[in-house]
């Protein structure tokens, strides 16, 4: 299957036909801001779930917040590369949001294998953007 993968893109490369790419799955999240931390080869931002406002004392709400903090406590870290023009506007609208605690709405890859460098692939997701909440 990979020989003829390759032969269909050097095929293509050939006749200048571009491929589809493979879409890498990505989702989105609120967050809560706790850290923002720049390494010499990534800046990653932490989140924890933000406050929502109560809808009662259902059982199905109680099951989806005690999965939502499951879900925060296993990936609470998302990173860029150091070296890319998000890190300044990761640790700059990190910081702010961080400081005034402002929610923010963050879009990042689910897909481990696409983390940055030093991105731990048991706790950490590749960044795409955030941006803040009023």
């Amino acid at each position: 299957m990979r020989a003829l993968q390759s032969l269909l893109l050097t095929s293509a490369a050939i006749a200048g036909v571009a491929m589809p790419a493979v879409a890498a799955t990505t989702t989105e999240r609120y967050c809560l801001i706790t850290d923002v931390t720049a390494f010499e080869n990534r800046v990653h931002i932490r989140c924890t779930q933000p406050p929502t406002p109560s809808t009662g004392n259902s059982s199905s709400s109680a099951a989806e917040a005690k999965l939502d903090k499951f879900l925060y406590d296993q990936t609470p870290y998302f990173a860029v590369e150091s070296s890319t023009p998000l890190a300044g506007h990761v640790a700059t609208l990190g910081a702010a949001a961080m400081q005034t605690g402002m929610v923010v709405r963050i879009v990042f890859r689910t897909d481990s294998s696409l983390n940055p460098v030093g991105c731990q692939k048991n706790d950490c997701r590749r960044l795409l953007s955030f941006w803040m909440i009023k």
